[in-house]
């Protein structure tokens, strides 16, 4: 245009490109001023790379089939809808999203880490959610109207060996407040036979430990293997063990939660 060709003045040289279809094929460096697409579709298939630039999209629709870097630039995209068949990269520390992420994909995986704090609102709608990574959830009250369904049990292991002892007691005090399931293993790799009771109690206090009625005096002769299932609910538990002379044997505890 004449203002292209006839200013001299940096402020008044302004492009105007009316064409239907505008191919480049190489680079194009925009150091600086406003680019206004309103192209009802813009589709990409190459390469955008965002430097500090500030970039607005507010068109209707934007198909990315390449990639898309964003370094730390701002980008603020308000169009109804974006599709990403390709990759985007966000290299910026912190992404902040004032207004609603509503992700629809059949599956979702991530395997970074994911921080909601403050009074986010959080709705995930996926058949499935994988996580190999750290979810971290700072809110005081966490609400779930639907069902939540956790794979997997984390397991509780304990073991120890007593040499040439009478009476005693082992695995004091295990908390067995979240165990749905726990049993006890005696291993009598000695000659001499001994007797073992469950005991369990609301408090760490020796005081308050009750036997197992289910589980009292059960004898463990020698080099026997003996298993014993917890059937009674409580805070803690622990083994009991007597015998007539010294005995020797390995014990382990293992609690499913």
């Amino acid at each position: 245009m004449n203002n292209l060709v006839f200013n001299t003045v940096a402020s008044r040289l302004l492009t105007t490109i009316t064409n239907d279809t505008l191919t480049v094929s190489g680079s194009v460096d925009i150091a600086g001023g406003t680019v206004e697409i309103a192209n009802t579709v813009v589709t990409v298939t190459g390469t955008v790379a965002v430097g500090t630039a500030s970039v607005e999209i507010t068109n209707d629709a934007v198909t990315v089939t390449g990639t898309v870097a964003i370094d730390s630039a701002s980008v603020e995209i308000t169009n109804t809808v974006l599709t990403v068949t390709g990759a985007v990269t966000v290299l910026n520390d912190t992404l902040t999203v004032d207004g609603t992420v509503e992700i629809t994909n059949a599956s979702v995986t991530v395997t970074g880490t994911v921080g909601i704090d403050g009074t986010a609102s959080v709705e995930i709608t996926n058949d499935a959610v994988t996580v190999d990574g750290t979810v971290e959830i700072t809110n005081a009250t966490v609400t779930v109207s639907g069902a939540v369904t956790i794979s997997g049990h984390t397991i509780t292991s304990l073991n120890t060996t007593v040499v040439d002892s009478q009476t005693g007691v082992i695995f004091d005090n295990t908390d067995i407040s979240e165990i749905t399931m726990g049993t006890f293993f005696i291993y009598n790799g000695g000659a001499q036979t001994f007797s073992v009771t469950v005991q369990l109690s609301p408090t760490a206090d020796d005081a308050n430990y009750v036997d197992d009625p289910d589980n009292k005096d059960i004898e463990v002769g020698s080099n026997a293997k003996l298993l014993i299932v917890l059937s009674k609910y409580g805070h803690y538990a622990r083994l009991q063990y007597n015998a007539t002379a010294d005995a020797s044997f390995t014990a382990y505890f293992n609690g499913q939660m």
